[in-house]
């Protein structure tokens, strides 16, 4: 049975640049204009064996093979897709965000990879095509495969980050802004962390949303969730045995925000 070759694309994320002035780290915000920050979490260590496989979300056989790739849009930016089953982890470089990607059936055989507020971002097709669609490339846009693609890394845990994180969304957001992060085993906590940055990045990219928001809490959830109180505390939820899939994505934070203050 002959296999497709997997020719490949970028997806584009939007949340606003985060600085250098804490941490000492070093991320590029969300956007393509990237800059650097000091959010971002120092390089992981190794993936010990107990790490979960990801398990598929639909009955059909994916059209790819599941392993990691790596592709290059034709102005040089470049981008990996981790897939396990029906799960694709994706990750453009030089940014912090991974994004667990959800696979959608779509027509004549197709795949589509959506995240958890149903973004399209790659195209699969039958015939072993990989499209690419952003903002700025609507239609679809071609990408080269790279060769020895570097892994995809996991959060590494960060004892100082409650505030850290504290002292970057007052200095950012120009009011007090306090983080609370449940206290677990490192292990554990890491995956609270990842969703806590992600969260801050959204309230730094969306100052009007922000402006009331006073407190920024995450705990562990059966699910990934989003809450905001009377008193201007936002909730972030996860579910760490899901790892990048249990926890809100920034377009699912930036969306709550917006909505949140539409009403």
């Amino acid at each position: 049975m002959h296999i497709p070759v997997m020719k490949p694309v970028l997806a584009y994320s939007f949340s606003k640049a985060l600085t250098t002035a804490l941490l000492g780290g070093l991320i590029v915000s969300l956007p393509v204009s990237a800059q650097s920050s000091a959010l971002a979490p120092a390089p992981q260590e190794q993936t010990d064996a107990s790490e979960p496989v990801f398990g598929p979300l639909f009955a059909a056989n994916p059209i790819f093979q599941d392993g990691l790739t790596a592709f290059q849009t034709l102005d040089g930016r470049s981008f990996r897709l981790e897939r396990r089953g029906n799960l694709t982890l994706f990750q453009q470089d030089g940014q912090t965000e991974v994004w667990a990607l959800e696979t959608v059936p779509g027509p004549r055989g197709d795949e589509f990879l959506k995240n958890d507020v149903g973004r399209l971002f790659v195209r699969l097709t039958d015939l072993g095509g990989v499209i690419l669609y952003s903002a700025s490339h609507p239609q679809g846009m071609p990408v080269d495969p790279i060769a020895e693609p570097e892994a995809i890394d996991r959060p590494r845990f960060n004892a100082d980050m409650s505030n850290s994180l504290t002292l970057y969304l007052s200095l950012r957001t120009g009011h007090p802004i306090s983080v609370s992060i449940e206290d677990l085993d490192h292990h554990t906590a890491r995956w609270l962390q990842d969703a806590a940055r992600i969260a801050g990045e959204s309230l730094v990219g969306n100052p009007d949303e922000a402006a009331d928001i006073h407190r920024l809490e995450v705990r562990t959830g059966s699910v990934p969730e989003l809450d905001l109180s009377d008193e201007g505390t936002l909730i972030v939820y996860v579910n760490p045995d899901d790892r990048f899939e249990g926890r809100p994505s920034s377009d699912r934070v930036t969306i709550f925000l917006k909505n949140r203050m539409a009403s």
